[in-house]
């Protein structure tokens, strides 16, 4: 009986820790895409880029979820030298590629950008994720990932969205 609740108990110990790195690996990911596209805003902003070209409000659930709800690639891509976007355009194009990313590397992946109309040279980002896989039920019950997302993004519906927000600064 002890060795079988020494066991046990191991054995649920792995299961958090698996529950954990998965975790982390999330957070990681998230926190590199975010990286990413802060770069991309940065360089956009050194050619005269507006912050407010990098606005996205939608919901989650419109953004999460199967391939037909993949955004929708911009005229022009800018991914060519023959393209000639200005600012505007290749704000659009960064934010399509990001997009995808964020959806392909995240499960249910998911954003939310808010520039800071008061100082112009700001945006708040948040990047979701879904991980029903990975929690456990008392988790759930216990934690709300949805707090940490903006009322925008509408995740409360999905207590196992999680969020990761960061202020970037152009």
């Amino acid at each position: 009986v002890i060795t079988s609740l020494g066991v046990l108990t191991l054995a649920g110990t792995q299961a958090a820790a698996l529950r954990q790195a998965k975790q982390s690996q999330h957070r990681a990911v998230a926190l590199l895409l975010a990286g990413d596209l802060a770069e991309r805003m940065r360089a956009n902003h050194a050619q005269g880029g507006a912050a407010a070209g990098y606005g996205y409000q939608a919901d989650y659930a419109t953004q999460a979820g199967p391939a037909s709800k993949a955004p929708t690639a911009p005229t022009p891509a800018c991914d060519s030298a023959g393209d000639n976007c200005d600012a505007g355009q290749l704000a659009a194009a960064d934010l399509y590629g990001w997009r995808l990313a964020v959806r392909d590397l995240l499960p249910g992946g998911a954003v939310y950008l808010l520039p800071d109309a008061d100082t112009g040279g700001a945006v708040d980002l948040w990047v979701a994720w879904n991980e029903p896989a990975v929690l456990a039920p008392d988790e759930v019950s216990r934690t709300s990932g949805s707090m940490e997302c903006p009322s925008g993004l509408s995740a409360a519906a999905t207590p196992t969205v999680r969020c990761m927000f960061l202020r970037v600064q152009l």
